[in-house]
């Protein structure tokens, strides 16, 4: 069993790598020894030997003669009557077994339909994990698609039916948010390298909450919805990106009434040749699964965004209003502030960092007081997301004078979507070793990446202005002199 995994990984790594040389071009190749059939086929009469193993990837095989190796069938569909004077490992596969078929090794078998098992003397262990024989098709198709680096196999039926059925999908979502897949379009249109940012982030934080409800137990109970909601945003997100495609390509229907569905049908068959192309298929893949995620996300937030208080311009005359004394009450200063906040410089590097080290200090004291370092950063992103709807500042930022505005001048005060994007957005910037945060040092605008992806900043607020800016009491009226 020792040299049955190591056996398989060699295979996988030897296969994958061909794979990918080759671009799928290869149907057979031999390393050393041994032979790797991708996406063809084998044969191996009675009377036969090999001089090495023999790897099945996406293929089809019938294998009567000696292999004098391992014999791994992987996503293929074979007949096996002979000999293997090695270990004989199926995954995903269909596999015959006529009578005579002898394995001097151990016989694995993973997610395969195997027929006529009786019929083959193993000498080895025999282990076989079947139980999701009826998911074989499933696994066979993925395996073999995988294996040759692209999301979708242009001979494969299964494929394409998953693709005709993912399209009638995404028409229907056209059909019944029209609105919405316009207002995407819009969002990608204006922020796609944010869009990507943040489908990024998605998905992190998905990750991080699944390992959260995972360590819970009880919280397991929870993971089919947050898998059911990513895949939902995953599907409105491809009818997006499918949609921004076709109307890029085909710009001149968009007076007609089948505008969306045409857009929607293009981009979609885009994206299929896309996939069809190995190494190619699997970056365009997550391209537009990242961007879908994050435009939607961006959309959803920006629709449900709690309006803001309006302004409201004066009404009074002008006689009436240089008539009436000036109004000498707190309720004068919510319109100094917008004034004052804009004219806030922004917040250097280093009061930056001084402040996320104290956040630092102080979080994670608390999180060891209460045994709960091990979800640090999931708890680091909701404390700053709550510090920033709460306050428009972390504690660090608060002992500073540090606040985070948007390019209005406002806070974030109340603002739970921008909280939330800049809490997330702020995990995007720590994740490859606070690169995102160092980045102020290369920015000539002070911007890390989270205020760029936010589209809000960091301003160093001066207590001398902000005492200056306040009226003074009022003495009260004055005795008239005689």
């Amino acid at each position: 069993m020792k040299q049955t995994a190591r056996s398989l990984f060699i295979c996988l790594l030897t296969s994958v790598a061909i794979t990918g040389a080759e671009a799928g071009g290869i149907k057979h190749h031999s390393e050393g020894n041994d032979a790797v059939v991708t996406g063809g086929s084998y044969k191996l009469d009675a009377g036969q030997s090999t001089g090495g193993g023999v790897v099945l990837i996406g293929s089809t095989g019938t294998v009567n003669g000696t292999v004098n190796g391992d014999l791994v069938i992987i996503g293929s569909k074979a007949t096996f009557s002979g000999t293997v004077n090695g270990d004989l490992v199926t995954i995903g596969s269909n596999l015959m077994i006529d009578p005579g078929a002898v394995a001097n090794g151990d016989f694995v078998s993973f997610a395969s339909e195997v027929k006529g098992e009786e019929e083959l003397k193993v000498n080895g262990d025999n282990v076989t994990f079947n139980t999701f024989s009826p998911a074989v098709p499933v696994v066979k198709e993925v395996l073999s698609n995988v294996v040759q680096l692209r999301p979708i196999s242009p001979f494969s039926e299964f494929s394409w039916t998953l693709g005709i059925i993912a399209l009638i999908v995404s028409l229907l979502i056209g059909l019944i948010f029209p609105k919405a897949i316009a207002g995407t379009d819009v969002v990608l249109r204006e922020r796609p390298v944010p869009s990507f940012l943040i489908g990024l982030s998605v998905i992190l934080g998905a990750a991080v909450l699944s390992f959260l409800l995972l360590v819970t137990i009880v919280g397991i109970i929870g993971l089919p919805f947050l898998a059911l909601a990513i895949f939902i945003l995953n599907l409105f997100g491809s009818a997006s990106v499918s949609y921004w495609i076709g109307k890029r390509i085909a710009p001149h229907i968009t007076e007609r009434s089948y505008a969306m569905y045409a857009w929607i049908s293009i981009g979609t068959a885009v994206i299929w040749i896309l996939d069809c192309i190995p190494v190619i298929g699997f970056i365009a893949a997550g391209v537009v699964s990242l961007l879908g995620l994050g435009t939607v996300a961006i959309y959803l937030v920006e629709r449900y965004r709690p309006a803001g208080p309006q302004a409201v311009a004066p009404t009074t005359p002008l006689a009436q209003a240089q008539s009436s004394p000036p109004a000498s009450t707190p309720l004068a200063l919510p319109s100094v502030e917008p004034a004052l906040a804009m004219g806030f410089p922004k917040a250097q590097f280093l009061p930056r960092l001084i402040a996320n080290l104290i956040d630092l200090v102080v979080l994670y004291a608390l999180l060891a007081s209460l045994h709960l370092t091990r979800a640090a950063i999931p708890l680091w992103v909701l404390y700053r997301f709550a510090m920033f709807a709460w306050r428009s500042s972390t504690l660090g930022q608060i002992v500073l004078n540090l606040r985070v505005q948007k390019p209005d001048g406002s806070s974030l005060v109340g603002d739970y979507s921008s909280a939330l994007i800049r809490a997330l957005a702020s995990l995007l910037s720590l994740l490859p070793l606070g690169l995102g945060f160092i980045w102020i040092l290369f920015n000539r605008e002070l911007e890390a990446w989270h205020d760029k992806i936010s589209d809000t900043y960091v301003v160093q607020q001066n207590p001398s202005v902000t005492r200056s800016a306040t009226p003074p009491h009022s003495p009260g009226p004055s005795s008239p002199s005689v």
